[in-house]
């Protein structure tokens, strides 16, 4: 036990308090090297204890160095493409003169599913808990539309579309097949981007120009953040309103065609009683044997009761 000023702290206790403390000792010492403070409006604090910034934060940290050329941009307020009313926000850009990088973090856990066709991904945490997520690569493509109609045609070459992902998740099963779209974990972010380098297709002015564009969309006022966060609230609520009424289309229509199966049931009752029981006789189609596609009638109370009836009306027994 370890006592300090009249209070009992197990060992266990008091190593997780330093270790806690060397973690904050560690991000403040790397965060202090980071570019990324200076292109985010959020504390330091912020960073550490939010999960999307201190992904972000990371993900940047791999990217730093790669070029002398370099430019980045954090939280990037864009219009969306052909429709001026909403907003789209891009995590990070990476810009140096072998493209325009387009980065969507997701700072997640557990197994990730998904391919570039579906609508969602799927987060599992374990077996009994599963979430779904928006199509990355459908969401960075939004971005990207945002970002051509904003810069113009004259760079639509030289964007790439990379989904990263925690060291903490594994990518279980990713199908994508879209050029240019790359899905990897954090960790792979800096030798993914090398070797995409081929030849420069982007001069000093170009990634001048491309930076002070973007920049003064990140430095947005709140009115401008409040805007997006209601849009992504309409965007769920219509999300959710989607699959409930797909939720009572698909009901409605059991509920149709129980209703149809049941009245093709009572067409092929027969006013004929079982000899046996005393059950109504149903018609019925033979699946497999030499008879296999005549018809035939049987007792309701199959497989209890296995008298059969041919159209014939000759009564014979099913052998048991």
């Amino acid at each position: 036990m370890f006592y300090n000023s009249g209070m009992l702290i197990t060992i266990p206790f008091f190593l997780v308090l330093i270790a806690i403390g060397f973690k904050v000792v560690a991000f403040h010492v790397d965060y202090s090297k980071s570019i990324y403070k200076t292109i985010v409006d959020v504390s330091e604090w912020k960073v550490f204890f939010d999960k999307g910034y201190y992904g972000e934060f990371l993900t940047v940290r791999y990217l730093e160095g790669i070029s002398e050329k370099e430019r980045f941009l954090a939280n990037v307020y864009l219009n969306k493409a052909n429709k001026e009313d909403q907003t789209t926000e891009i995590d990070i850009i990476y810009v140096n003169e072998f493209g325009i990088y387009v980065l969507e973090s997701k700072n997640y856990s557990g197994w990730i599913f998904g391919n570039d066709k579906s609508t969602y991904w799927t987060q599992a945490l374990n077996k009994n808990t599963k979430n779904k997520f928006y199509n990355p690569v459908f969401q960075n493509a939004g971005h990207i539309s945002a970002l051509k109609a904003m810069l113009g045609s004259r760079y639509d070459k030289t964007y790439k579309s990379l989904i990263i992902f925690s060291e903490r998740c594994e990518l279980k099963n990713i199908a994508v097949q879209t050029p240019n779209v790359y899905v990897i974990k954090r960790n792979s972010i800096r030798k993914t981007i090398q070797s995409l380098h081929q030849e420069p297709i982007l001069s000093e002015k170009d990634i001048s120009e491309i930076y002070n564009l973007l920049f003064t969309r990140t430095k947005v006022g709140e009115e401008m953040k409040k805007k997006h966060i209601d849009n992504i609230g309409m965007k769920i609520g219509n999300e959710t309103a989607k699959a409930f009424d797909k939720k009572i289309l698909l009901e409605k229509t059991a509920v149709k065609q129980q209703g149809e199966q049941q009245e093709k049931q009572e067409e092929n009752i027969s006013d004929e009683i079982c000899p046996r029981c005393g059950a109504k006789m149903v018609l019925r189609t033979a699946q497999k044997g030499i008879n296999r596609g005549s018809q035939f009638w049987g007792c309701s109370n199959y497989p209890r009761c296995r008298v059969i009836q041919e159209v014939s009306n000759e009564v014979r027994m099913l052998d048991d």
